[in-house]
């Protein structure tokens, strides 16, 4: 039987005590929102369906967030990959930036969320992947914290189609015209070596950014790859703490174009973040009359230029991919390639 009083601070709690069920109370404004909620939950106990709620009723989606941070992200390898994912959920509109309770989201939120997302210029992989760490964390919650919820919206929800694998390479005299309009801008040294960098080595964006001087060997042209800092600790991508790449000669010259100060630091100090860069690298594309130009595009350059010459596994370690299904879309074997392949096995 439900009871409804009125506490000091002027709200109405309701509270239901029922045999065989655990005690329930929620407070509310006004007397008829107390008594609807209780009408409502005594209804589900009538019929059988009635799940306790008061955990998912106080608990946020920035709550969950601390306390998943707290216990599990520790021994997660890739923790630039979760801190991408939390911000995200943390900025959400859709979710009140973190401030929703659980209870109150729905498969529509989580819709909501994806279209938000989607709208901010994250690719659909990225939308999947941040998706996917909310019903993770949802997950969690119900196993460990007592979030009871007639299910999860974050695995309700359609999630957008992984894109095809991009193939832009640079075609024609592009390479050049990139570099001509490198040149005509104001961080001209910096850039250019960061282009051609890009495109002998592979390395990505973001791990070119955080490179600093002293994880160079430009004698024995090796460069060590550790990734940007996150949460005091720097990581790859993969969750690697570090890579080990081999470094062109073209690439050891471009990075000794670059004075080096005396106090060490970032190699490509220009740039903070790869977002401020990706404006720079836009208005370049536009200056040397390319389309649809990434940075990133130069990893796929490297890899497609590397593939002919070493077997798959060395690619895997030379861009640091741990799934061959990543590295192995470069190498397309062609009715000559499985020809010949057909003789060396059966003559």
């Amino acid at each position: 039987m439900a009871s409804i009083k009125q506490r000091n601070n002027g709200k109405w709690q309701a509270r239901i005590r029922r045999p065989g069920y655990p005690e329930d109370s929620r407070t509310f404004v006004t007397e008829k929102d107390a008594k609807a909620w209780a009408r409502a939950r005594e209804a589900e106990m009538d019929r059988g369906i009635y799940l306790p709620r008061s955990a998912s009723e106080k608990t946020t989606i920035n709550d969950l967030l601390d306390r998943w941070k707290e216990v599990e992200l520790p021994s997660k390898r890739a923790k630039s990959h979760f801190a991408s994912c939390i911000n995200s959920l943390r900025e959400s509109r859709a979710l009140g930036r973190g401030t929703r309770a659980l209870a109150t989201i729905s498969s529509a939120d989580a819709s909501a969320l994806s279209s938000e997302l989607l709208a901010a210029g994250l690719s659909p992989s990225t939308v999947r992947k941040v998706l996917f760490f909310a019903a993770t964390l949802v997950d969690y919650g119900i196993q460990n914290h007592g979030i009871v919820l007639q299910g999860n919206p974050f695995r309700l929800v359609k999630r957008p189609k992984e894109p095809k694998n991009r193939s832009r390479r640079l075609v024609g005299d592009e390479e050049k015209r990139m570099f001509d309009a490198a040149a005509m801008t104001k961080q001209h040294v910096q850039l250019t070596a960061l282009l051609r960098v890009g495109i002998e080595t592979g390395a990505r964006l973001g791990e070119l950014l955080a490179l600093e001087w002293n994880e160079l060997d430009l004698k024995k042209r090796v460069m060590t790859l550790r990734g940007r800092e996150v949460d005091g600790e720097r990581q790859l991508k993969n969750g690697d703490d570090h890579r080990l790449t081999p470094l062109s000669p073209a690439a050891a010259a471009a990075f000794k174009s670059l004075p080096r100060p005396i106090a060490g630091g970032r190699v490509f100090s220009a740039w903070k973040r790869s977002d401020s860069f990706s404006k720079q690298m836009q208005r370049i594309v536009t200056g040397a009359g390319m389309t649809d130009f990434k940075f990133h595009d130069l990893r796929h350059e490297f890899a497609s230029r590397m593939a002919p010459q070493v077997p798959m596994q060395v690619l895997m370690k030379l861009l640091g991919d741990k799934s061959p299904a990543m590295v192995g879309r470069y190498y397309n074997q062609t009715i000559d390639d499985v020809a010949e392949l057909a003789k060396s096995l059966y003559g």
